[in-house]
């Protein structure tokens, strides 16, 4: 997974082997136990900025591993290692995620229009898209079979009409495939080696 800027919403694909965390789906609440951040030797509870863009996404179950496959998205306004965990009232479930900065020019931000050298439409022409999550992943990865979420740099979901609900996707240059995933597992690329 690529590494993300401070500023720009960082996704971070997980699962579980044990559906207890729906209970966020079905009216309960996601609460964040702790998140701290460790630049050099100092840790520190991380800003309320950081904590105010905490969202848990729930992407979907795998019929054949009985996984429960998760996406927890949040903004780093600081560069360091984040550590959190995120519980639903009914089990706790750790992740754990690293933020290292590199030179910005490592990057590029990803949008439904392409990025600013290359313009393309990535809004996907699907019927019910809002019951899609759009995932970007490395063309290398998809090529040799790599589909899962797990796999994916970046992802969001949509709107009714197709629109990224979280914008702009943060990527390192390369080749991508850009692919949308249905509730039931069904996937659909929308645009194949995309270099940016």
């Amino acid at each position: 997974m690529s590494r993300p800027v401070t500023g720009t919403i960082h996704h971070v694909p997980f699962y579980s082997t044990e559906n207890s965390l729906l209970y966020a789906h079905f009216g309960g609440t996601i609460a964040v136990d702790f998140f701290t951040v460790t630049n050099g030797n100092s840790t520190v509870e991380v800003s309320s900025a950081v904590k105010n863009s905490v969202k848990l996404v729930f992407i979907g179950v795998s019929p054949t591993t009985a996984r429960y496959y998760y996406q927890f998205e949040y903004t780093p306004d600081v560069p360091g290692y984040y550590l959190f965990s995120a519980s639903s009232g009914l089990a706790l479930t750790f992740v754990i995620d690293g933020v290292d900065i590199d030179s910005e020019d490592s990057y590029v931000l990803l949008t439904q229009g392409g990025t600013q050298a290359t313009p393309v439409d990535l809004v996907p022409n699907v019927k019910g898209p809002q019951n899609y999550i759009l995932m970007v992943f490395l063309s290398s990865d998809w090529q040799v079979g790599r589909y899962s979420p797990l796999y994916a740099v970046a992802s969001t979901q949509l709107d009714p009409q197709g629109n990224w609900l979280s914008t702009p996707l943060t990527v390192q240059h390369g080749t991508y495939h850009v692919v949308v995933q249905a509730n039931d597992g069904t996937q659909v690329v929308i645009a194949a080696f995309l270099e940016v």
